[in-house]
């Protein structure tokens, strides 16, 4: 089991765990958009090049997403709530509800849902970063989320039967002040996170990173289409080699 908190030996450990997914995931990315990157690595043999990539992947991914990711499908509101509370309750309920919209409105909710199903079938996994804004007008904060590509994330979990999630890192390139390339690494905790960046081959604290939230959780999500964490067309890539 990781030691938490995080220290460099452990990024450096984590970044490798990254770096790996990094050649699945964008081969699984190829495959939904009906390339097939076994045959395009394979010089033929003969001409003339009777190979057909069958687009099988992009079929099933989109034939999923048109039926089961439909966004009038996913979409939440609340806005028909019926309620017998006191009239001080009432109006608690009506701030719930207006904020609850508001944050649906705010992230696109129906857009991100179906970005999210469609990523998930691709990669067996999709994630989420959740983070609270200061509203507009008035008291109070709102919260945001996000996508994050599966490439970029580790979850750190415990050794127990229910492989509790205790952090996650999120690996990122960004650029720096000066203009250089710079990767940076958010690990997140219950009510904090914590800042990094990779420099000379070893990974510095960046503490203007750091930030403080109210989720008792990790706010990074891992949403799973089945078990095992594969792509929906896992099974069928010998097919498609051949």
């Amino acid at each position: 089991m990781i030691e938490l908190p995080v220290n460099r030996k452990t990024l450096l450990e984590l970044y490798k765990t990254a770096q790996k997914h990094t050649l699945t995931f964008e081969e699984n990315e190829l495959y939904a958009r009906g390339k097939n990157p076994h045959i395009a690595a394979m010089t033929h043999k003969r001409d003339p090049d009777n190979r057909l990539a069958l687009p099988f992947a992009k079929m099933a991914v989109s034939d999923m997403c048109g039926y089961a990711g439909r966004s009038g499908d996913r979409f939440v509101t609340v806005d028909n709530i019926a309620t017998e509370q006191s009239a001080q309750e009432d109006a608690t309920t009506d701030d719930f509800i207006e904020k609850f919209n508001e944050t649906q409105v705010l992230n696109e909710t129906d857009i991100e849902t179906a970005e999210l199903y469609n990523q998930a079938l691709i990669q067996g996994k999709a994630y989420e970063l959740v983070w609270t804004v200061n509203e507009l007008e008035g008291a109070g904060m709102l919260a945001e989320y996000a996508m994050i590509p599966g490439n970029q994330v580790v979850m750190i979990r415990d050794d127990s039967l229910k492989d509790v999630v205790r952090a996650a890192a999120w690996f990122h390139d960004d650029t720096d002040p000066d203009g250089m390339p710079v990767v940076h690494c958010d690990v997140f905790y219950p009510f904090y996170s914590e800042g990094w960046k990779l420099r000379g081959g070893q990974w510095v604290r960046d503490e203007e990173r750091d930030m403080a939230y109210p989720f008792e959780d990790v706010p990074l999500i891992e949403y799973s289409i089945n078990r095992t964490g594969d792509s929906f067309f896992e099974a069928e890539k010998g097919i498609l080699f051949s």
